[in-house]
């Protein structure tokens, strides 16, 4: 068993204040700015804490192994696959609630940027993006 985090859990630890905007067909964007805190719960686990989106903090894990470039992302019974390019990691699910889901991760110095898109049947219905800058 490894003893240390992996190189994505050790990026994303610590406090961010998060821009996140999703947009879907049809509907005006939905724009929400908040904290969040991640702390690493084990080598492959993360403790996310929003604080200020909803009355009161909501907590969840997600997990994120690395093996040889390859990584795989989970939340719950959510589980999306992919590869490390460089500061980038490009994830994919492709049959999750009917939908397949598209995952990039930019990991750069005091930013982190999370883009998902959700697809059904080949078309964007959702497209969500994070903009973090790392509290200092």
């Amino acid at each position: 068993m490894k003893d240390k985090p992996n190189e994505i859990l050790a990026f994303l630890e610590g406090r961010w204040v998060c821009e996140d905007r999703v947009f879907a067909p049809g509907r005006a964007p939905v724009v929400h700015r908040y904290e969040e805190t991640i702390a690493i719960k084990d080598t492959e686990t993360l403790s996310i804490t929003a604080e200020g989106l909803k009355d009161t903090p909501i907590t969840k894990d997600m997990s994120i192994s690395v093996a040889e470039g390859q990584v795989t992302m989970g939340q719950g019974d959510f589980t999306a696959t992919g590869k490390i390019h460089g500061n980038r990691v490009l994830l994919f699910n492709d049959g999750y609630l009917d939908r397949q889901y598209e995952i990039r991760l930019y990991l750069m110095g005091d930013t982190y940027l999370y883009h998902m898109d959700t697809l059904k049947e080949g078309d964007v219905i959702t497209s969500q993006t994070s903009y973090l800058k790392r509290k200092s």
